[in-house]
């Protein structure tokens, strides 16, 4: 499976390379753009590649990891079903709710 993830701090890298062990690709973005990856790529090795949040959106399984106010990381996770209608998926709720 080819899994995009938009964010590579430390949670993002941590999935990330569970997911290559795994033996699934990942494709990373960042809000600073594919070349400041080329470290942490190098580091995961031939099956991470660095890329734009556009191209890691049309992953199958898409990883957003963003830094909130509340939370140390939000993580939201989405796949791209070739079908949806078929797929039903909750609406998410706030721990608060």
């Amino acid at each position: 499976m080819r899994v995009g993830f938009i964010g590579a701090g430390n949670v993002g890298k941590t999935i990330a390379r569970h997911l290559i062990g795994a033996g699934h690709q990942v494709v990373i973005s960042n809000s600073r753009g594919p070349e400041s990856l080329e470290g942490l790529v190098g580091k995961l090795g031939p099956l991470a590649r660095a890329t734009t949040k556009e191209e890691a959106v049309q992953c199958e399984l898409v990883i957003a990891i963003v830094l909130t106010s509340e939370l140390p990381a939000l993580v939201v996770m989405g796949t791209r079903d070739p079908e949806p209608q078929r797929a039903h998926y909750p609406q998410p709720r706030c721990p608060s709710e």
